[in-house]
């Protein structure tokens, strides 16, 4: 879409598999580093699978409802993939540590 840019540019993700992905990279004021991920169908689900450049020593999804961190099932260290499965247009928040 306009305004954005290939994942090939991204210091956080490697590559984007599975559906039509959109990753936004946000960098907060304290220096997290966050990951929104949004399925950018609004009529089929997806799962999609991120490679990620580095290993995040841990990663948090944040809660929709009350921004409470937990940590993300779909992640594994060994690998540096992140798999989620998101509703068509639905979207998820994740902090990198």
């Amino acid at each position: 879409p306009p305004w954005t840019r290939s994942v090939t540019e991204s210091p956080l993700v490697e590559s984007v598999e599975g559906g039509m992905g959109l990753v936004g990279e946000f960098v907060a004021e304290d220096g997290d580093t966050y990951l929104m991920v949004v399925n950018r169908d609004f009529i089929e689900d997806a799962t999609l699978r991120l490679s990620l450049r580095n290993t995040p020593t841990a990663v948090f999804e944040v809660s929709k409802q009350t921004g409470a961190e937990m940590v993300a099932n779909g992640y594994s260290p060994d690998t540096r993939v992140l798999t989620l499965d998101l509703a068509g247009g639905d979207g998820r928040l994740f902090r990198l540590e």
